[in-house]
């Protein structure tokens, strides 16, 4: 996980200690690994093996605003746009029989699914000792899109075809996900020094 973090603090003297109003952007790269047991989603047909790891990379792009309420005490509000992304793939093995004669097909199952969500997050920050902090809120995540893709592959014997597609490529599912909640909630509680 990168995370860069661009921010400014006003100060009217630079012998003042007195923390001000802060504020920042954020830009994330998101690199997800899923460990997953599924064979179907809900509404998509049903794969013929099961998936059981995936990967995806995603963007969050935010902002912050801080506003100190003691030395050791402030208010932070954060608000960002993330994409997730998973690649789900299963390899199958069936015989076939082009022509009478029965021959080993191996069938690429994938899975590919994109979400993006809007989060906001106001919490706590406390700082007990210098440089130390201590941050909690309620996470609160709005889900603004969900597109999910399912196709079958054959990859071996070369040159081999689905009847419906004549092609090696076949696409089951291309769509919505049905029975995503469209809100998230979450607590975060984290530390730093």
């Amino acid at each position: 996980l990168l995370f860069l973090l661009c921010g400014s603090q006003f100060a009217s003297a630079q012998n003042d200690t007195t923390e001000r109003l802060g504020y920042g952007a954020t830009l994330h790269f998101v690199r997800t690994t899923h460990t997953a047991d599924f064979d179907s989603l809900p509404g998509i047909p049903e794969a013929r093996e099961r998936f059981t790891s995936g990967l995806g990379n995603g963007i969050a792009v935010g902002a912050i605003i801080r506003l100190p309420l003691q030395p050791s005490l402030a208010l932070a509000v954060r608000g960002h746009f993330t994409t997730y992304k998973g690649a789900f793939s299963a390899l199958q093995q069936e015989p076939v029989t082009p022509g009478g004669a029965p021959v080993p097909a191996t069938i690429r199952h994938t899975v590919d699914a994109s979400f993006g969500q809007l989060t906001l997050l106001p919490t706590i920050d406390f700082s007990p000792v210098e440089r130390l902090h201590l941050t909690a809120g309620p996470e609160a995540g709005m889900m603004l899109y969900n597109t999910v893709t399912q196709k079958e592959e054959i990859i071996a014997p070369a040159g081999a075809t689905w009847v419906e597609t004549g092609t090696p490529v076949q696409t089951l599912f291309d769509g919505t996900l049905n029975g995503v909640s469209r809100w998230q909630a979450a607590l975060t509680v984290g530390a730093g020094y």
